[in-house]
């Protein structure tokens, strides 16, 4: 019944009801971030890029690149209000720039993909208290990696036993892989990752990709040689 957004040009979040008709209604919600991170280029200021709602839809979870936070809001699904207005959140390794976030299907762990550090991010969610407690920093990138990072997508496969994510730029002195798509197996106990393997997309810049519903396929859409590259997935 209502639309959410994460505005990062206005560093605002914005919640619009959605009519009987499909039709986008009014705001029932408006959230001003403010502040600056670390890289005066990218986080000059706040930077929402992403919100999700958790599983119980009691809580919005916004990933703000600009300011190196993920913000937890409460939901009034009856209202489509936001709250608090000084919202909790975790703190982002500086310069790290959180992207996107999804939750484990069970709704017990976050992963939080940061921009500009590679890293995801695993957290336990604690729903009660409504807040997170950091578990791991999974690095995507190889450890001898220098220059600049650009991670963009992250998923969770429908079987809840791997998580998938997109490197837009990846470089390394002894290792040139341009872009790629990481894997990385979930242990079901704890929620931290542990990497299987990286793969070239097929294309240059895998900005988005989506795995279909009966987790058979990935697709890698590359966004600068403008093609969709088809992945089978082992889901074993």
């Amino acid at each position: 019944h209502y639309l959410l957004l994460a505005n990062f040009g206005s560093s605002s979040v914005t919640v619009l009801r959605i009519n009987d008709d499909g039709s986008v209604g009014e705001q029932t919600a408006f959230m001003k971030h403010i502040g600056h991170g670390r890289d005066p280029a990218f986080q000059s200021k706040a930077h929402p890029h992403s919100i999700d709602v958790s599983p119980d839809n009691r809580f919005a979870i916004v990933s703000d690149l600009g300011v190196d936070k993920v913000f937890v809001y409460h939901f009034d699904a009856s209202t489509g209000a936001l709250s608090p207005d000084q919202s909790p959140f975790i703190e982002a390794e500086r310069g790290g720039g959180p992207r996107h976030f999804v939750f484990d299907s069970a709704g017990k762990f976050g992963y939080s993909l940061h921009e500009m550090s590679g890293f995801v991010t695993v957290m336990a969610w604690d729903a009660v208290n409504s807040s997170f407690t950091k578990v791991q920093d999974s690095r995507t990138l190889q450890p001898n990696f220098v220059g600049a990072n650009d991670s963009a997508e992250i998923g969770i496969h429908p079987n809840g036993k791997f998580l998938y994510e997109s490197n837009r730029r990846f470089r390394g002195p002894e290792l040139w892989v341009p872009y790629s798509i990481g894997v990385f197996a979930i242990d079901p106990t704890n929620g931290t990752l542990s990497e299987i393997e990286q793969v070239q997309p097929g294309g240059t810049m895998p900005r988005n990709f989506a795995i279909d519903p009966t987790g058979s396929y990935l697709f890698a859409a590359n966004e600068l040689s403008g093609n969709v590259v088809l992945f089978r997935i082992d889901g074993n």
